[in-house]
Formats: structure tokens, sequence, C-alpha cells
């Protein structure tokens, strides 16, 4: 989060940023005062199982901005399985189930498809799918509620993308991300390694 009623540095020094969440914990929330979102489907579906989120949608109604970084959906999908199955929006039961789905002796099966790879069996475990456009919409990453395809929040996502985000980096392009986030922002980037573009 950067504060916009400044500029940066301010005398001579960069200010700190906060950060929200980290990876994959907490969601960006919708603009509550969004007559338009809070007539629409999903946020009755949201109140109706209790699951809206309502921290962080302060950050749409102040002057503040949003820096985001995104990874291929591969890659994040691997990092999840190996952080302990992560699925943040599986809890009790639900979670049990799916960790035993992918752990269990036998072949997962899901629909009608038979996975012998445990990673896949994750990736296509339903409410995996669409992490990261759920949290842009303000949902948690696992959707153990609708357990929909992961595709219902993508047009709303893009427009928060493109409209909303002030920076977006890439993980895969980290050094180069990094790099233009200094010169977006300002500041220097320090570290054995990484390049620093004055400005």
């Amino acid at each position: 989060l950067i504060p916009n009623n400044s500029s940066l540095p301010i005398n001579g020094k960069d200010v700190s940023l906060g950060l929200v969440g980290g990876t994959q914990h907490w969601p960006l929330s919708p603009n509550l005062q969004d007559k338009q979102f809070l007539q629409s489907d999903r946020y009755k579906k949201l109140v109706t199982k209790n699951q809206l989120m309502r921290y962080g949608s302060e950050l749409m109604t102040h002057n503040i901005s949003v820096a985001a970084f995104f990874r291929q959906p591969e890659e994040r999908i691997i990092s999840a399985y190996k952080d302990s199955f992560h699925a943040n929006g599986f809890v009790g039961t639900v979670f049990k189930n799916f960790v035993t789905k992918i752990r269990g002796p036998e072949p997962c099966k899901i629909g009608n498809h038979t996975y012998t790879n445990p990673v896949q069996c994750f990736a296509n475990y339903p409410g995996i799918a669409g992490c990261m456009s759920r949290m842009l919409t303000g949902q948690k990453c696992a959707d153990a509620l609708f357990h929909e395809a992961g595709l219902e929040n993508v047009a709303e996502a893009v427009d928060i993308i493109l409209n909303q985000l002030d920076f977006v980096g890439l993980t895969e392009d980290w050094n180069e991300s990094i790099c233009q986030f200094h010169r977006f922002f300002s500041g220097r980037s320090y570290g054995v390694g990484q390049r620093v573009w004055d400005q």
C-alpha cells in the first residue's frame, strides 16, 4: 500500500510500504459502498453463507495505491500444494476430506477423471482453481461453498487489475518487476545481483 497524498521519496528517504496479506491469504475486498455490487447475486450468496470479507474494503474508498504481484497459475498451484495443501477457505471437514482425497491410498477420482499424480488431484479438486480471481473480488482463495470453476469472477478481476491496481508485477520476472516498481514509485532497489535503475 502506497499513500497517494505524498510524493516519494519524502525528504530524501524512501517511505515504508504497508503490506496487505502476503501470499494467498487475504483477499482484496470489493467496495461495500458500490450499490451495483450490493445488488449482485454474488453479494447475496456471500452474505447468505456468511463469507463476505469486510476487511480490506476500505482500500477502495481511501486515497491508497495498491500494488500486486502475480505468478503463473500452474506455479501458484504447485506452491500451494507444497505449502501443506494451502487452500485458504477450506476448513473443518471440507479440508480434511480434501487432504484425504489427495493423500489417500486410492487413485484420486474427481468427476469422470482419475488422477494418480497428487498434484493433479490437488489442482483439479473442486474449489481450488480461480484463487486469484476470487481474492481480487473479495473471496477466499479456495471456494468451499459454491465449488465453482474459478472462471465466475474473471471479468470482475480483470476490471480490478486494469482500473484499481496501480502496479502489477510478475513473480517470474521478479527483478524486472522490482526495478519497474521503484521507477514507478521512486526509491532504489538494493541487493546482490539486482539491477538498480536511476530516475
